[in-house]
């Protein structure tokens, strides 16, 4: 029973392994999907008092004038809107996407009922086998 334990212990410690790799790559697109995100919020807050101040001088030219020309906020507001959006769109599309990819040896190796060996009585011969996969423990 050795082995097998042995074979349990480095199994798990590769999924220790794989599951550190996974939550580290997880933390860090969340974080850049938080920061992007963040960014999304002040873009929307910021286009919403653009509007509602361009809504509540509307009906005084004067005060619209004046309000743009002399803070120059609002205009500079409207021009970085759309560069922004584009900027965090273009970090969005490097934000990395990753897919876990299944060893299919190991996996065909885990369907045979000898990939970790056979249980045979001392002395007793193994029938002969075509391949690997059609020998099984209920030999000997």
């Amino acid at each position: 029973m050795m082995h097998g334990d042995k074979m349990i212990k480095e199994l798990n410690e590769r999924i220790g392994e794989l599951t550190a790799q996974i939550t580290s790559k997880s933390l860090n697109v969340q974080s850049s999907l938080f920061k992007l995100g963040q960014i999304c919020e002040t873009v929307e807050s910021d286009a919403q008092q653009l509007a509602r101040t361009l809504e509540e001088n509307a009906n005084d030219d004067v005060l619209l004038f004046i309000t743009s020309h002399i803070s120059h906020k609002s205009e500079n507001e409207l021009y970085s809107l759309p560069k922004t959006l584009v900027d965090v769109e273009e970090e969005c599309k490097q934000v990395p996407t990753y897919e876990f990819e299944v060893n299919h040896a190991i996996e065909e190796a885990l369907r045979s009922t000898s990939c970790i060996g056979v249980y045979r009585q001392n002395g007793a011969e193994l029938p002969p086998c075509i391949s690997a996969d059609e020998c099984n423990t209920n030999t000997g």
